[in-house]
């Protein structure tokens, strides 16, 4: 199945790849728990020792699932010349599978997953073919066709290191809300196959992974559209669940009529971003994402965006579009930051929309 390209931002593509970038923080709302408050405080308080991926994950969803318990798991491995690679942490939520992997060869000084943050917070990078760091990360999950059928397919993701350098927290996402990639839904439970090819080793490393999901969903299909100055964007639907809030947009310029101010070409409307806030202003943290290549062919693209969770539930959830705002007045270069280093943004209110939530 061919990989379909990003079309992020660049503050979001950043957020993704380095898992560093930290938008405003999600705060505490009235109305129906997804997350209850003692248990989001739990996981802020949780002591900085014996700390699993998903709690330095810098991810509320994740450190949520850690510290309720929900994640653990054992007797997942396999071995090849002496070194055992195990799974010891999932979470799937119907949206997102979150999958923490060990290297049990605490005599290897190398990263896992190659590379991390030094002592001055720099990343860095292993030296090419170093032993034990991962060359090549597969995940397969079967699909029935439409003939009766079973085939396996592989399933994109992106990993990150761990909560030391023995371990690599590994994030794949079922990209089928927006029809990205031609996937259909994965189910609430099934089984994904791992091959995992580590320099030195000869061998790969096979494991399977049963998967059942966790958590209820409240799903939002509002269709709703805002047009202004030229680009129209979509909200086609929203999944919050207690660990990830999910939501799908399109957006699509009318041809010879989108402003200059979002840029112009293909790319034209690939610099827009969106926030994702709740009914007292608050918006959640950004974490990952996809979208499709379309803008050369049809001028219109999807997005397919994912955040942390909403400590309790909206009355409503506003999607705001934005876009960064660059140095001396420009449309490129470097992005003019506020006070805290964070990019400025100019919001488009012509193009919000407000969602209601119903519970």
């Amino acid at each position: 199945m061919k990989k379909m390209k990003m079309a992020l931002t660049s503050a979001m593509a950043v957020s993704l790849l380095m898992g560093t970038v930290s938008y405003a923080a999600t705060g505490a709302v009235s109305g129906q728990s997804v997350i209850p408050a003692a248990a989001a405080s739990a996981a802020a308080k949780t002591p900085a020792t014996a700390k699993g991926s998903f709690l330095t994950a810098g991810d509320l969803g994740l450190q949520m699932a850690e510290t309720k318990g929900l994640a653990a798991v054992s007797g997942l491995s396999d071995t090849q010349s002496g070194m055992t690679v195990s799974v010891s942490q999932i979470l799937y939520d119907g949206t997102r599978l979150a999958v923490t992997l060990n290297r049990n060869a605490t005599e290897m000084l190398t990263h896992f997953a190659g590379s991390y943050k030094d002592s001055k917070g720099n990343i860095a990078v292993e030296p090419e073919g170093a032993k034990g760091v991962i060359k090549k990360l597969e995940w397969f999950i079967n699909q029935q066709t439409p003939d009766g059928r079973t085939e396996s397919y592989p399933v994109d993701s992106v990993y990150t290191a761990g909560a030391d350098n023995q371990t690599v927290l590994v994030r794949v996402t079922d990209y089928s809300n927006s029809g990205l990639n031609g996937q259909v839904s994965l189910p609430e439970k099934f089984t994904i196959k791992l091959k995992l090819t580590v320099a030195g080793i000869e061998e790969p490393f096979n494991i399977s992974i049963p998967v059942t999901k966790i958590g209820n969903s409240i799903v939002l299909k509002p269709a709703a559209t805002k047009t202004f100055d030229g680009v129209g964007v979509t909200f086609n639907k929203a999944e919050l669940t207690p660990f990830t809030t999910r939501v799908a947009i399109s957006v699509q310029g009318l041809p010879g009529k989108v402003s200059k101010r979002f840029g112009s070409g293909a790319a034209a409307l690939s610099a827009i971003g969106y926030d994702v806030v709740d009914d007292q202003g608050k918006a959640l943290k950004f974490i990952g994402g996809q979208g499709s290549p379309e803008l050369s062919t049809s001028n219109k693209s999807n997005q397919d965006l994912l955040f942390e969770p909403f400590v309790t539930t909206p009355k409503f959830i506003t999607v705001k579009p934005y876009l960064n705002v660059f140095k001396d007045g420009k449309q490129t270069g470097e992005y003019l930051l506020d006070s805290k280093g964070m990019p400025v943004r100019e919001y488009i209110k012509e193009l919000e929309i407000k969602v209601p939530v119903k519970k």
